[in-house]
């Protein structure tokens, strides 16, 4: 009986053994199985997934760095790595269009500047074949509205040289503005400094308009700063700024209207000298067209004043010349202020001048 129980253990032994060693050959087909899954499934995302969005990236770098020549790859793929590729060319093609009208707008610009410089070197080269015979033109009818040589006989005559005297003045002045505007566009303009005694330049410029003042009924008012330094600064192209502003404002004021001069330091210490006028004035929106080049306010109370509109840019040019600039305030029916400020580095205090003031006459 007792080795009949023995003999059965041992053969349910043996049986355990066998059936364990199933098992562990199981899990292990199942681990290697598992194994080969997750191998596959790591370069099945590696070929379609990884290498894409690589490739892709590597691409974004390019673009980022301006090399727009070649194509966004996987455009042709439905999933969402297409859709990313077709958005990437997207913004390549826009960035290739973008870039295409830059060079063509730098092309353009680069043009229309050599074109700019060779008119105005034409311009500035034209000063002697244009001013001197308008001059002679001048001269000449002079003589005739004298008489210098004798009588005309009709008193028509003298009527019709002094209209040729006086359009020529005129033509002979919007060409001296053209081409001060051609030379400083060409950087053939250069100053020729000196000390000026403020006060004694705005009693000058004010005495050169007085007839014009006069003949419009305009009154002119000076008011300078005492003890204000010297300016450093072109005499000739001084007188031109001030001038042109002064012939606008009398230009542009009615009979009974006044014309002011003012001079004095800012806050800043630098030298400010105001034009100011009650004349049409403008509304201030059309304060910048003023300032261009051929500018005309479109109203009608100014359409009846001769004038090409190059007086302001060309003061406003020349003060930028000087280092300075040259502000507008207005409002209609009121009047018109013009403020040039030189810098400080333009002023020399007279005790300290190291040539004598110069008359700005």
């Amino acid at each position: 009986m007792a080795d009949a129980a023995v003999t059965l253990a041992e053969s349910y032994s043996s049986g355990d053994e066998g059936n364990a060693g199933v098992r562990f050959y199981e899990s292990l087909g199942g681990v290697l199985l598992f194994l080969g899954f997750g191998i596959f499934s790591i370069l099945y995302v590696a070929r379609r997934v990884a290498a894409p969005i690589g490739s892709i990236a590597q691409q974004m770098r390019f673009v980022a760095e301006g090399g727009l020549d070649q194509e966004v790859p996987y455009q042709n793929r439905a999933d969402e790595i297409g859709h990313l590729a077709r958005a990437l060319e997207v913004f390549r093609t826009n960035a290739l269009e973008k870039r295409r009208i830059e060079v063509q707008l730098i092309e353009s610009k680069e043009a229309a500047e050599a074109s700019s410089r060779a008119k105005s070197n034409f311009l500035a080269n034209m000063s002697h074949e244009l001013r001197t015979p308008l001059n002679a033109i001048i001269g000449f009818a002079e003589l005739l509205e004298t008489e210098t040589f004798g009588p005309l006989g009709s008193p028509r005559y003298r009527e019709y040289a002094e209209v040729i005297r006086g359009s020529g003045r005129h033509l002979l002045g919007l060409i001296n503005d053209v081409l001060d505007l051609s030379r400083l566009d060409a950087g053939r303009t250069e100053l020729v400094e000196e000390n000026l005694g403020v006060d004694q330049l705005a009693e000058t410029v004010l005495t050169m308009v007085e007839q014009q003042a006069a003949e419009n009924g305009v009154k002119l008012v000076k008011d300078t700063a005492r003890g204000l330094p010297l300016l450093r600064a072109d005499a000739k192209r001084v007188r031109q700024i001030l001038l042109n502003l002064l012939s606008n404002a009398v230009k542009f004021t009615p009979s009974g209207g006044t014309v002011s001069l003012r001079a004095s330091l800012n806050i800043l210490g630098e030298l400010s000298i105001v034009v100011a006028d009650t004349g049409i004035g403008m509304a201030p929106q059309d304060i910048p067209k003023a300032l261009e080049r051929f500018g005309q306010v479109d109203s009608k109370l100014t359409r009846k004043f001769e004038g090409a509109g190059l007086g302001l840019p060309l003061a406003k040019q020349l003060m930028e010349l000087h280092g300075g600039t040259l502000t507008l305030t207005s409002s209609l029916n009121t009047g018109t202020v013009v403020t040039v400020t030189f810098p400080v580095e333009r002023l020399v205090k007279e005790s300290v001048a190291r040539e004598p003031a110069t008359a700005a006459s």
